[in-house]
């Protein structure tokens, strides 16, 4: 795994594949850091193409393609966001999720000197200043900040219904019969986990005590998938240690939610199974209002774009493999909200290349 320092901008890419649990996300963290990614596009992007107009012609000139990479290895940090402790106009430094396996986080720091010309940096974990771009004549993250109007306090917005806290993952990258996934980290008794493993090959998985097991199949002896539930006890263990048949990579990872029913947390699911670019997540048909529809899927091979599932109207929660290469899986989920019972749809995974594939479809019940 990648944990060294980055000395040119492919390195960030090679970073995010990582084979040790990673901590999870608050929604909250996830919120403000995808809002974050989301408001520095343009800035970003013009900036970069911008400095890719003022080089010399005799020097060498980042093109558009390059500026882009630049900007998608710089959204894939920022969408991993835990803490911001620097926000300005010309730098920003935050933390991420462990990536050297020391179950520490790591800094990461982008920045512009402020002066025509300068370079645009890259800093990783407090080591040597790389330079991502030279001769940058603009460079303006305040699209980062603005001023938010606060709600009335006489007037609150009671916020309800199944909300995903955080979620952890396990990824073994070499032949294997178990892994063992952190619990969530912030677990407290009686919340809804949801565990879901992903292994290349025909495999017979194996949960330990205690989950309920929703789906559990095989696609075209090429991936298999297991997906299970439980309310978490007042002594909740620490992880929890799956196991299969035969010795293949897995990806594996366990989300946390409240906000659900307590008596009968999953109200309904289906499952699928085919081979295409576009896997399918099956329709189902929910029984009570303003249920959350989770999709999960796992598929052979690492043809996925990492960090988005493709699932349109949906918020991605994970999208990963067990690492890139020969004799991989990848697996990911994604949820919306259902305000009125009834028939959910189908909606469609997006992969790079046809593979074979298993989905699962769940509404999970909010409380009453």
């Amino acid at each position: 795994m990648s944990g060294n320092n980055r000395v040119n901008r492919k390195f960030a890419r090679k970073q995010t594949r990582r084979e040790h649990s990673r901590r999870g996300h608050t929604l909250l963290e996830l919120i403000v850091s995808t809002a974050a990614g989301a408001a520095l596009v343009a800035g970003l992007f013009g900036s970069l193409y911008i400095a890719s107009q003022s080089f010399d012609r005799g020097t060498r000139a980042i093109d558009q393609s390059a500026a882009q990479e630049i900007l998608s290895d710089f959204l894939r940090d920022l969408g991993q966001a835990l803490r911001f402790t620097e926000r300005t106009a010309k730098a920003v430094t935050f933390t991420v999720p462990d990536r050297t396996g020391d179950r520490l986080p790591e800094t990461i720091r982008y920045a512009w000197g402020g002066t025509a010309g300068d370079s645009l940096t890259y800093q990783y974990n407090g080591s040597a200043v790389v330079t991502l771009v030279a001769g940058v004549q603009n460079f303006d993250l305040s699209y980062m900040t603005r001023t938010v109007t606060g709600m009335d306090v006489g007037e609150p917005t009671p916020i309800a219904g199944v909300m995903l806290e955080e979620f952890t993952e396990m990824k073994e990258g070499s032949g294997n019969q178990s892994t063992t996934i952190d619990t969530p980290p912030s677990t407290n008794a009686g919340d809804l986990l949801i565990a879901v493993l992903v292994t290349d090959g025909n495999d017979t998985i194996l949960p330990p005590a205690g989950w309920n097991e929703v789906s559990l199949g095989v696609s075209s002896n090429r991936v298999a998938v297991g997906v299970w539930w439980k309310l978490a006890g007042s002594s909740e263990p620490a992880s929890s240690t799956f196991t299969w048949t035969d010795f293949e990579q897995s990806y594996g990872w366990i989300m946390r939610f409240t906000g659900h029913d307590a008596a009968n947390p999953i109200d309904v699911s289906a499952d699928n199974s085919g081979s295409s670019s576009s896997p399918v997540s099956p329709a189902i048909t929910t029984s009570i209002d303003n249920a959350m529809i989770l999709r999960i899927g796992g598929f052979d091979d690492d043809d996925i774009t990492l960090g988005d599932t493709g699932l349109s109207g949906h918020q991605t929660v994970v999208m990963d493999e067990s690492k890139n290469g020969n004799g991989t899986l990848s697996g990911g989920a994604g949820h919306t909200a259902q305000a009125t019972a009834g028939d959910s749809g189908t909606a469609n995974f997006s992969l790079t290349n046809s593979e074979e594939w298993w989905t699962v479809t769940l509404g999970i019940a909010p409380a009453p």
